[in-house]
């Protein structure tokens, strides 16, 4: 199997998770990196063995050999850093969100197009076995027909004003930070359009959310109950409600567990895997740009939109704009 050169754009957390994970993936080598911080990317690249460095993203993206790029730098930076890559022919699969607000989204869907180059936002929840498991069990018809999806995402963070999540020139917030996952995870088990979102988010002295609070009712007659935070320690679990039982995932967004529950059985599946989960969307996205893909059917254009919509929605209720916008 031919392996795709990928190159990594940023060297934070997330860019040491992917890293790490992107070793157990068949189809991938990793043969570049780039970081503003030269001691920060050298030590990456000393660490997961990166032959070449660099320090400044237009030469980055100039490297011949780096045929997919992940972009792994923060949220207000997304934009830009994937419409670079865009505009120089490397495939990109960009962490979420793949931009603040739809308008960009559309800007880089349409960039994507024109140039025939794959783009997709890295939704890696949509490939974890427990989503793919609890995907079977609804299409069995053990649960029935969906009718209520519930998620809730919520960790303590450390207040810190110019830190990535309470600064809002880094497009801080927990709507954007973790708030997309539930509505990411509603998206899945949902059918059909959100003809009705509703809204509250609880702002920071400095001008972001620190909590929210989402009710979405689809055309499909389903609900979905969202809420994420940054001050307090939620359940984090995703729950799907039928007519016949629920399925319930724990830690949803990164899950291990997916429990059954019907009037008739109770099942436990347990992923037992070794990495931190970013290798199934990674080997799904070589394999798309193996293909002469544009645009993931799992991760869709169509789903990055209305993941989109939701979040500009609750925004816009609540009066809610980053400064640069």
């Amino acid at each position: 199997m031919r392996r795709i050169k990928w190159g990594i754009l940023g060297s934070g957390k997330i860019a040491e998770k992917f890293a790490s994970d992107l070793q157990s993936v068949s189809n991938a080598e990793l043969v570049a990196a780039v970081s503003k911080n030269e001691e920060k990317v050298k030590l990456f690249a000393e660490k997961f063995n990166v032959p070449r460095v660099y320090t400044s993203y237009e030469d980055f993206v100039k490297d011949e050999e780096v045929e997919a790029v992940y972009v792994a730098t923060t949220h207000n930076f997304h934009f830009e850093n994937a419409k670079l890559c865009l505009e120089n022919n490397k495939a990109v699969l960009c962490e979420k969100p793949i931009t603040v607000n739809l308008i960009q989204l559309v800007e880089l869907q349409e960039l994507t197009k024109k140039n025939n180059v794959l783009l997709m936002e890295a939704l890696w929840t949509y490939f974890l076995p427990t989503i793919k498991i609890a995907q079977d069990w609804i299409k069995q018809g053990k649960i029935g027909e969906v009718k209520t999806v519930y998620a809730d995402f919520g960790y303590k963070a450390e207040y810190n004003e110019t830190g990535r999540l309470y600064n809002p020139n880094l497009a801080g917030g927990a709507l954007l930070d973790i708030g997309i996952y539930p509505i990411l995870f509603a998206e899945l088990f949902t059918k059909g359009k959100a003809e009705s979102i509703k809204s509250d988010l609880k702002m920071s002295k400095t001008n972001i959310d620190e909590q929210n609070a989402i009710l979405i009712s689809y055309d499909s007659g389903q609900l979905a109950i969202l809420s994420s935070s940054i001050l307090s320690n939620l359940k984090n679990d995703g729950i799907i409600y039928g007519t016949k039982g629920k399925i319930q995932i724990h830690e949803f967004w990164k899950s291990t567990i997916a429990e059954l529950h019907t009037e008739t059985e109770t099942i436990r599946f347990e992923d037992k895997r070794q990495t931190w989960g970013y290798n199934f969307e990674a080997e799904h996205f070589g394999d798309l740009l193996l293909n002469g893909k544009i645009e993931s059917e799992i991760a869709s254009f169509d789903v990055s939109r209305k993941i989109m919509e939701i979040m500009d929605s609750a925004r816009a209720e609540n009066n809610f704009r980053y400064p640069f916008e």
